[in-house]
Order: structure tokens, then C-alpha cells, then sequence
């Protein structure tokens, strides 16, 4: 089945392999494919990095997805125009749909674009961290799914956690010791997370999606 080049550069893409660790192949076929969507200076970074730009403002506009997939298939399948395979969704496709748009989007005088295809992001991201000193973008666009009918202007994250607690050695029978005070205080977080999500969830529920 013929596809248009946009829809090929997804199922080039997902037909090679880059489970975290393992992005090289992919990347190499995606930066040498970014100039024929109007990219300039695509190259590997030293992490492993896909970068290209577009533009010479001094107001820069980062769209950031990433390479790598979580390990196995399914195997790319193309049908009725749907194309299927692991990372297709996360995040080859937003990854490409930034590739493809960003390629053909005009670009003021004042701004410039730069692409970043990171690597290791289902691991330690640490792609996108070798990038963080290297910019201090006006804008960035996270390529991640997220829903096809909304935008998300924040993403979860994560936060870690780390509970101690210590007494002078009191018997267990008058307190109840530093190892039940670090579980209550983590369920303690756990229920208050909860709630928070509850109200999150009820409120755009209610009034639509923010």
C-alpha cells in the first residue's frame, strides 16, 4: 500500500526497533529523513539525541517527543490506512507529527524551532535531560500521547519520596515506633494524592476539560 511520505516516515520509523537503549538504527533513519521535511542541521547528539532546527530568531520554540519504546511488538501492521506497531502511539507518532509539522510551519523572522527526538525516556530520560542546559526555550511542545480530543497543559511527572523517622528506643508498647510512623505518613500521601485526583477529576468532569 502506498502511503504519503508523512504517514511513511511513521512506518519507516516504527519498521525499525529502538526499545530504550537501543535507539541507534531509528535514529539514524529519522535524522537522515528530517531534511526532506524542510529541516536543516539534523544530526545524533552525544546522548543519541536526534536534533535538527529551523529558523535563526533568538526566541527558540523546542518540540520534544521521544525515540524509544518499551521492549517486544506488536509488529508494524498497515491496514485500511491505519498503521499499527509498537510505538506508534508512544511516541513514534507524535514524534513524526512534530517532525512533519515542524518541517512546514513558517517560521517569524525572530524565532527558531528546534526538534529533539530523545532517547531512554521509558527508562531515565536521559536524553531529554543532556538537553536541558543546552536551551532556555520561550515555548516547549511535549511529543506525548495524551488523549486525541485535548491537549494537556501539564504532564503527571513524578515525585519521589523518602519517609525516616527515629525515637530514642521507647518501648513498642508506649509508641508505636519509627517503622508504623513511615508507613502512616506514606499512606498518608497515598490518600491525599487520592483526594486531590478526586477533586481534579470531578471538577472537569463537571465544567469541562482544562
Amino acid at each position: 500500500m502506498s502511503l504519503p511520505e508523512a504517514a511513511g516516515l511513521l512506518a519507516d520509523l516504527i519498521a525499525v526497533p529502538s526499545p530504550t537503549m537501543h535507539e541507534e538504527a531509528a535514529a539514524k533513519l529519522l535524522a537522515d529523513k528530517l531534511p526532506r521535511f524542510g529541516w536543516r542541521g539534523a544530526h545524533i547528539d552525544g546522548i543519541g539525541n536526534v536534533v535538527a532546527c529551523r529558523g535563526t530568531g533568538n526566541k527558540e520554540l523546542v518540540l520534544l517527543s521521544h525515540i524509544d519504546t518499551v521492549p517486544g511488538g506488536p509488529q508494524i501492521m498497515i491496514r485500511d490506512e491505519i498503521i499499527q506497531g509498537r510505538g506508534s502511539v508512544d511516541a513514534k507518532g507524535p514524534c513524526c507529527a512534530m517532525a512533519v509539522a515542524g518541517g512546514t510551519v513558517e517560521v517569524p523572522s525572530d524565532w527558531r524551532i528546534t526538534f529533539i527526538a530523545a532517547v531512554g525516556e521509558e527508562v531515565d530520560s536521559r536524553g531529554a535531560r543532556f538537553r536541558m542546559p543546552l536551551h532556555s526555550p520561550d515555548a516547549c511542545v511535549i511529543g506525548e500521547p495524551t488523549g486525541s480530543d485535548g491537549v494537556a497543559l501539564s504532564y503527571r511527572g513524578r515525585v519521589l519520596f523518602s519517609f525516616t523517622a527515629e525515637d530514642e528506643g521507647a518501648h513498642r508498647s508506649g509508641s508505636p515506633g519509627p517503622i508504623t510512623d513511615t508507613v502512616m505518613a506514606s499512606a498518608s500521601v497515598i490518600e491525599t494524592a487520592k483526594k486531590t485526583w478526586d477533586r481534579i477529576f470531578n471538577c472537569n468532569n463537571g465544567h469541562g476539560r482544562t
